[in-house]
């Protein structure tokens, strides 16, 4: 005969269960996290790159247009952006036909609420560094 499993062998086997569960969706979380602010760094050099690329203006309207279109997850000041190549801070000294490029580097670290490294290994990576490069239309 089969014995019915007792209400605290089913508590133990939840308390061993919980913490694994737990630590799972959290790492899930932060991945989404992540992953969104990723994106979203890099349709930022995307939407500069393009703007200098179709209006070769000085860097300031450049500069500007990415801060016009940055969601609202990521401060304009933790933002390092370059923009190359930067001949008298104008882009329009480049003409048809040169190519533009749009870097943008991104602290992390305000994003992250696990650790980045765990028993020495690293698990999520504090700076995001992406660029766009575009030919001048």
């Amino acid at each position: 005969m089969h014995k019915p499993v007792g209400r605290g062998q089913a508590l133990v086997e939840f308390a061993l269960v919980l913490p694994v569960l737990l630590v799972l969706s959290m790492l899930i979380i932060q991945y989404g996290i992540i992953f969104y602010t990723t994106l979203s760094v890099t349709n930022l050099t995307r939407e500069g790159a393009r703007y200098a690329a179709t209006a070769p203006v000085s860097n300031d309207p450049i500069l500007t247009r990415i801060q016009n279109v940055m969601p609202p997850n990521i401060k304009y000041s933790d933002l390092n952006i370059t923009i190359s190549p930067d001949e008298g801070d104008s882009v329009r000294a480049v003409g048809s036909g040169g190519l533009i490029t749009v870097t943008i580097t991104y602290n992390m670290s305000k994003k992250l609420f696990l650790p980045s490294t765990f028993f020495g290994a690293k698990i999520f990576s504090t700076t995001y560094s992406t660029q766009t490069t575009m030919m001048v239309e």
